[in-house]
């Protein structure tokens, strides 16, 4: 064989390692993406599970999570007055640092209706009159 040549044997040898050094790199790659997604550097953040604390406490962790937070009252027998309700975008998924995450909280339709109540027996019988 002439100078510079190499031998099938060797050229297969250097294919593999060549082929075994891209596949290194890229498993790093992978695992380097893997740990910055789930540390929460890229991709977003994850929208905590707030359901069910008061309205104080999810704001707090939403906007300590780096969230601005919208508050949205919807009637509801179903959870007391005050707690969340849902969440949009909803629990679990993930969204740019920044953005605004809406809570539904609780107003107890009860409650609201016992504020327009009248106060005493005497002003029933004088609505009743009417």
């Amino acid at each position: 064989m002439g100078a510079g040549r190499r031998s099938r044997g060797e050229t297969g040898k250097r294919v593999a390692r060549l082929f075994l050094g891209f596949l290194l790199v890229a498993v790093f790659c992978c695992l380097v993406f893997f740990t910055a997604y789930h540390a929460e550097l890229i991709g977003g953040r994850t929208i905590p599970d707030v359901v069910g604390s008061g309205s104080e406490q999810a704001t707090s962790r939403l906007s300590d999570k780096g969230f601005n937070v919208g508050v949205n009252e919807v009637e509801s027998t179903e959870q007391l007055t005050g707690r969340v309700i849902s969440t949009n975008p909803p629990v679990g998924t993930r969204a740019d640092k920044g953005s605004t995450v809406t809570i539904d909280v609780a107003k107890n339709p009860e409650t609201a209706l016992a504020i327009d109540a009248p106060e005493t027996a005497e002003e029933t019988d004088t609505e009743a009159g009417e």
